[in-house]
Parts: C-alpha cells; sequence; structure tokens
C-alpha cells in the first residue's frame, strides 16, 4: 500500500472494507496520523482536540501506559493459560474498584466478547431467553416528564407487559443486558430509581442482570469507578471493554464467586489470550495513571463545568433541546423545535463538521443521530472544556443566524459523500487498472455475484 495517496486508500478503502465499518466524517474525511493525550494530528501536522475517543480513556499514547507495555514485550506475551503473574495482580486491582461480592474476573478481549460471554453465562444457568424492553428516555421517548405524571412507572409497567407477555408464550427470561448509563440510545440516564425497580421486576421473573460498562466506566462518571454504583443496583455481571487497556484489545466479564463456581468447566480455550501478561501490564498502568491523576475527582469536577457551560447556551440557542450526562460523559440534544422537541440530525451533523474545521472532534448519535457526544479522554482540561463551550456557541449563533437570514445552513454533508464516493469510485478504477502492488498480483474486482460465481 506504500505510495498510496489518502484518497486513493479511501477509494480502496470504499471497495473492500463493509461499509458498516464507517468513518468518523464520512463526508469530509480526515488522515490522522499521531495521538498525544487529548489531542489528534493530521497529515498535515494540524492539531485536532479529541471530545470522543472515551477508548482511549486516559489519553492517546499516554507515557506510563506506553511504557508499561513497551516493556512487557520485551519480557512475555504468553496466553493467559500459563501461570503469570501479571494476571493475577492486575485481577486483584481491577476488582478493588467492585463492591466485595463482584470478586470473579473472566478475561476476554473486546466489549462484544465480554457481552456475549455474559449472556452465553446467563442463559446457561437460567435455560431461558433474552428480550427487548423500552429505553427509559423522559425527554422525547414514550412516556415523557411534563406530559406523563409518573414516566418511571409507565416505563416499568410496560417493561412488566412485556415479561408477562413472553412468559404467557412459554418463555422464561434469561438476563436483561443494558448499559447503567444508555450511551448509544443518546446519552440517557435512567430516570429516578427506575434501574433499581427495573432490576428488581428482571429477578421476580427468574432473569439475571448484565450491567454493560464499556463505555460509562472505569472513572468517567466521576463519582464512582462504575455507572452502575449510580444507580443504586447489584449486577450479576458487569462487562468491560477496551478502555481497561486504554484502547488495547482486552475485555473482562466480572461476576460473583457463585456464579463463577458454577462455571468451572467453560470453555477451556476460551480467549486464551485475553489476560496474557502484556495486555495485564498495559491494564495495570491504566489503573495506576487514573489513580495517580484522581481522575475521578477531575472527571467530577470538569463534567460540572461541561454541563454548566452547555445548560447556559441552552437558556441562549433554541436548537439546544436537552443537556445531560454526569462527569465526562455528556450528551448535547439538537432540536429544530423545541416545544415540539423535534430530533435535528441535520443540525447536529452540521455541527460536527464545522468543529471539525475549527479542529475539534466530536461525535453525534442516538436513534436519530441528533444527540452531540462529549467523552474525551480523561485528561481533558479545564481549559479544553471552556474552550468547546465557547466554541459550541460561537457555531450555534452561525448556524441560527444562517436559519433566520433564510441563507442555507452548509452543503449538505451527504451531497459532498456522493460527489466524493464518485471520486473515490473513479480512483478505485484507476489503481486497479493502473497499479499492482508490491510483491502481489493484481486484485480483481468483483462486480456482482456472477464474478464471484465465476471463481469457484
Amino acid at each position: 500500500m506504500s505510495g498510496l495517496s489518502f484518497e486513493e486508500a479511501l477509494a480502496l478503502r470504499q471497495n473492500f472494507v463493509g461499509r458498516a465499518c464507517q468513518l468518523h466524517y464520512e463526508a469530509d474525511p480526515v488522515k490522522m496520523c499521531k495521538g498525544s493525550m487529548q489531542y489528534l494530528y493530521d497529515d498535515k501536522g494540524d492539531e485536532f482536540l479529541d471530545c470522543v475517543s472515551n477508548v482511549c480513556h486516559v489519553g492517546h499514547c499516554q507515557p506510563d501506559v506506553v511504557a508499561s507495555g513497551r516493556d512487557e514485550m520485551f519480557n512475555s506475551s504468553f496466553s493467559s493459560s500459563a501461570d503469570g503473574l501479571e494476571m493475577s495482580l492486575y485481577s486483584k486491582k481491577l476488582l478493588a474498584t467492585f463492591p466485595p461480592e463482584l470478586s470473579v474476573c473472566f478475561f476476554v478481549n473486546s466489549g462484544s466478547e465480554a457481552n456475549d460471554l455474559a449472556l452465553r453465562m446467563a442463559r446457561e444457568l437460567t435455560r431461558a431467553d433474552v428480550i427487548i424492553l423500552p429505553c427509559p428516555d423522559v425527554y422525547r421517548g414514550v412516556f415523557q416528564e411534563g406530559r406523563d405524571p409518573d414516566p418511571v412507572g409507565s416505563y416499568l409497567d410496560a417493561s412488566e407487559r412485556l415479561l408477562q407477555e413472553a412468559t404467557n408464550k412459554g418463555h422464561r427470561i434469561a438476563a436483561l443486558i443494558s448499559e447503567a448509563l444508555l450511551s448509544f440510545a443518546g446519552m440517557i440516564i435512567p430516570p429516578g430509581d427506575y434501574l433499581y425497580r427495573l432490576y428488581m421486576l428482571i429477578r421476580r421473573y427468574g432473569g439475571l442482570c448484565i450491567a454493560d460498562e464499556i463505555q460509562t466506566g472505569l472513572g468517567r462518571c466521576g463519582t464512582a469507578w462504575w455507572g452502575f454504583q449510580t444507580q443504586g443496583v447489584f449486577p450479576d455481571f458487569v462487562t468491560i471493554g477496551k478502555p481497561i487497556g486504554n484502547g488495547y484489545p482486552m475485555a473482562a466479564v466480572i461476576t460473583t464467586q457463585h456464579i463463577a463456581r458454577r462455571f468451572r468447566l467453560l470453555d477451556p480455550d476460551l480467549a486464551q489470550y485475553g489476560s496474557n501478561p502484556l495486555v495485564c501490564a498495559i491494564g495495570l498502568a491504566v489503573l495506576n495513571v487514573i489513580e495517580k491523576e484522581k481522575y475521578l475527582l477531575h472527571a467530577r469536577t470538569l463534567g460540572r463545568v461541561l454541563l454548566d457551560g452547555f445548560r447556559a447556551l441552552q437558556q441562549k440557542h433554541r436548537l439546544i433541546g436537552d443537556v445531560r450526562g454526569i462527569g465526562l460523559w455528556i450528551g448535547v440534544e439538537m432540536v429544530s423545535d423545541r416545544l415540539r422537541k423535534t430530533p435535528s440530525k441535520e443540525v447536529a451533523e452540521l455541527l460536527a463538521y464545522r468543529l471539525k474545521e475549527r479542529r475539534v472532534i466530536i461525535g453525534f448519535d442516538g436513534p436519530d443521530r441528533n444527540v452531540m457526544t462529549i467523552t474525551p479522554p480523561l485528561c481533558f482540561s479545564t481549559e479544553n472544556a471552556h474552550g468547546l463551550v465557547s466554541l459550541f456557541g460561537e457555531l450555534l449563533t452561525e448556524i441560527e443566524d444562517d436559519i433566520d437570514s433564510g441563507r442555507p445552513m452548509a452543503t449538505n454533508p451527504s451531497a459532498i459523500y456522493s460527489a466524493f464516493g464518485s471520486r473515490q469510485q473513479m480512483l478505485l478504477e484507476d489503481i486497479l487498472v493502473d497499479r499492482t502492488f508490491p510483491g502481489e498480483e493484481q486484485p480483481q474486482v468483483l462486480n456482482s455475484i456472477h464474478d464471484l460465481q465465476e471463481l469457484d
């Protein structure tokens, strides 16, 4: 691949990489070449403030974490089936951040694998099924504050009806798997005692409770190590992902001794590389950095700065419908009509791209893709926070002025992408016709299923 321009590399990606693996800025991609703490650097050397890389939990290329990984690579990286001391030391330190009853680790390589394992264990224990329950969004969900006299009770009643319907059809409930704080649902904090009462409901139907802490744990909330602790609940399993390795592929399922004893003969080939000495050294370094830098206190303090700043903007800008969050886990919901709470993906997308033009990387998520997500590395500074809020307000003023004056807000990013995609396809054809890769035969483009059948 050496010698390819960034544009040519993107053209190859479009053809050979699954479209579900999207770039962060599909319409106008950026080639990031380097990271350092809360900053990223592109191929031109421009510095970007990273407000979204929660996976790099304590910062890109954090020096202590890098040094620990480098030093351990000189020693060993054998599988976890060998009796290395590192896994035991890391397990002990990691479990010290949990309630005493959650005292056993099963190590794997990714958050998805951790969730799969927790569900597998729950099904083995209960011999039952998993069903989908409604998201307790009291801002724009089915049951809303100000419109429903008891939205928490209404969501619980709806969940119980679904559980009862499943039971009446002969199904048994294996488990509830849910984030304690709902990231992909649009940065939703469960209201009141909803999650506590939901856990009680699930257990009454014979199910277990799995807390997905992949996005929200390890001190990000500021008030506790793990999101479930902010909700006053006690899960049977906790799943954690790559943030525990600062982006390095490691993850775990945490459970009780009682449950773990029933899985002594679990598949012996389960993720034997999930707790090798290298990943454990990295994980230990991440925990040490969090403690040394007092990042729980930092996340709590800085979270208040951000929430206060965005709520002040909400009073000035009609496009902000809601501001919610805890610690360095914050969502700002963009709407086109605050009274009707009409979601505006267009404003969120435009704001994200304008922030990129000003060298700030931010995400937008949720079912309608209209919630700006702020989940930066924990090394994010007070200066960064004030600068982000100020720039956010400046750009919202520009967007609202464009709307009020009748000017087009901006070139539609989707239109840019369409033109960009056409250019990529032309480049791709040029590459495949005119270029062979060093040491490789010229690749063949498969345009249809018939091409694939002809290869058989």
